[in-house]
């Protein structure tokens, strides 16, 4: 600890505390499915004749995999730790890398339906790489002897790489984890609006081939508008060679890359107030969630009335019509699937949010009311939790990982406490 020098303390005496660390480890990762280096046995009826005699024989039912093994993490971390003029300004501040090999996946689809299932099912065959910085700042003071406060705020950003990955041949390899690339980013159409006039639907291109202009199978005005990247005419998902061509990277994925937060306590005389405020950035995440590498989950939030059933009223009002052609969501419809719910950045919504997550409001009876009482503490407060929210999109909490309703929403609640010692 360099704070305990004495070239320091008789150098810079603002310094309290200053130290130094520096650490690595190297981990396994063991929560996986036991045994997968082992087989079964299974008999087969009358597969062997000796003579007039026959006899049941013994396989394995699966490929053996003797060389599977636990995949192994090495963190590397730097930090620095810090106070200042008499503990009233700190800082805790650490940088860290991580290296992650011989990640288990599935390997299966890289060999012939003709083998039979005899090849092997999983393989150490991915590893990534994760790295950051955290750091936390505090300030602390008190003002004179019924007033003080604490203030402690935290930031960190980390971002991971995909290495090497198996990929898999059956599989959009424009969708598979790209090298080079965090886990997770989002990968979709590019929109540009709805159709809004006849020309703009005569001059569409193709959807995989498929002639749209103007009739029942294509777009129609207030239907969602997709850019041909590649310029051919189409808007290609996959091509002759399994590769899809106008998706492109739309977005994080629902891992932030950034969190922050501010916990701040203040102090007047008897009375407190604790407050705890937290958010992420560097995230998104689909209204509807994703169903398949081209479709988007149909929701009341994105589809009103689809497949005849409810619909929201932001999504009933603000759709286009005739009268309402610079509307914000497309025509309404009882139809599901077609245009309007490909995967593009129409239905992306940015997950970044501030929450109020804690507030606490409370009084401290003194103690010299209690003397002439069986308690030495009494202690009243009012408490709340998800008090504010600011984010991108009201209708859905931003700590959900998908918008497909089957998370019920954290709620917004409010805590009258009593709290009495003897």
């Amino acid at each position: 600890m360099i704070s305990s020098e004495s070239f320091l303390s008789e150098n810079a005496p603002w310094i309290d505390f200053l130290k130094l660390r520096a650490s690595w480890g190297k981990s396994g990762k063991d929560n996986i499915e036991a045994f997968l280096y082992n087989a079964t046995f299974k008999t087969a009826q009358n597969s062997i004749i000796f003579g007039d005699t026959v006899y049941k024989n013994y396989y394995t039912d699966s490929y053996l995999q003797r060389n599977l093994k636990w995949s192994t993490t090495e963190s590397y971390n730097i930090g620095l730790d810090f106070d200042i003029l008499r503990r009233k300004f700190g800082a805790e501040i650490d940088v860290f890398y991580q290296y992650t090999a011989n990640l288990l996946e599935s390997v299966g689809g890289e060999y012939a339906p003709s083998l039979g299932g005899t090849h092997p099912k999983q393989g150490n065959t991915g590893s990534m790489d994760n790295r950051g910085i955290d750091f936390t700042l505090k300030h602390q003071l008190t003002v004179n002897k019924d007033f003080s406060y604490r203030l402690r705020g935290t930031f960190g950003f980390a971002r991971n790489k995909v290495l090497k990955r198996n990929l898999t041949p059956s599989y959009p390899t424009s969708l598979q984890p790209r090298i080079g690339q965090p886990l997770g980013v989002r990968y979709g159409l590019k929109s540009d609006g709805l159709y809004r006039t006849e020309e703009q639907l005569i001059n569409a291109p193709r959807l995989d081939g498929t002639s749209w202009h103007a009739s029942s199978t294509g777009p129609r005005l207030g239907d969602i508008r997709y850019v041909d990247i590649n310029g051919d005419g189409r808007i290609n998902f996959v091509d002759n060679n399994n590769e899809v061509l106008d998706m492109i990277r739309i977005g994080y994925g629902t891992m932030p890359e950034i969190s922050f937060s501010l916990n701040a306590d203040f102090y007047y005389k008897n009375f407190y107030l604790n407050m705890l405020w937290q958010g992420v950035s560097h995230c998104d995440y689909m209204l509807g969630g994703n169903d398949s590498y081209k479709w988007v989950v149909g929701t009341m939030l994105n589809t009103a009335f689809d497949q005849n059933g409810n619909g929201v009223k932001y999504v009933a009002e603000n759709s286009w019509t005739p009268e309402n052609p610079n509307a914000k969501y497309p025509r309404l419809t009882t139809g599901s699937g077609g245009n309007n719910i490909l995967i593009s950045d129409f239905w992306m919504v940015n997950g970044e949010y501030l929450r109020l997550k804690n507030l606490t409001f409370g009084y401290n009876v003194p103690e010299t009311v209690l003397r002439k009482t069986p308690f030495t503490g009494i202690n009243v407060y009012v408490a709340g939790a998800n008090l504010l929210t600011f984010s991108h999109h009201k209708y859905v909490d931003p700590e959900t990982p998908s918008a497909t309703f089957n998370l019920y929403p954290q709620q917004r609640t409010w805590t009258l406490g009593l709290n009495v010692s003897f």
